[in-house]
């Protein structure tokens, strides 16, 4: 995923912020467990639900939380170019594997 993240994406940056920052953009995902995904940013948002393939196979709610991430740089990429944008989420795993830039999961 990381490989396929900086060929499509190169030269955006993601950083490990912990303080307040000045951002042009904050986006906002959560996960509905078994039903699907919600996005925001600015007005604008996205809700799907999950594949069947994912309702049935039991991903995990690390993996669930992730994936949005991706669905917003698919979508919002263009308005993201030069600016800091702060991604909420409220999944510890996915806080930390976005910080690092790496997961022991090759899940993600």
């Amino acid at each position: 995923m990381w490989s396929k993240f900086l060929e499509d994406l190169n030269g955006i940056a993601i950083q490990s912020v912990r303080e307040k920052t000045d951002w042009d953009f904050q986006v906002y995902s959560d996960v509905a467990g078994a039903g699907g995904f919600g996005l925001y940013l600015q007005g604008h948002w996205c809700a799907e639900e999950w594949p069947r393939a994912w309702k049935e196979g039991g991903r995990s709610i690390a993996f669930l939380e992730f994936f949005p991430l991706l669905v917003q740089l698919v979508l919002w990429v263009d308005s993201f170019a030069d600016t800091k944008v702060n991604f909420r989420v409220d999944n510890m795993t996915v806080i930390e594997v976005v910080n690092r830039q790496s997961a022991s999961d090759p899940t993600y």
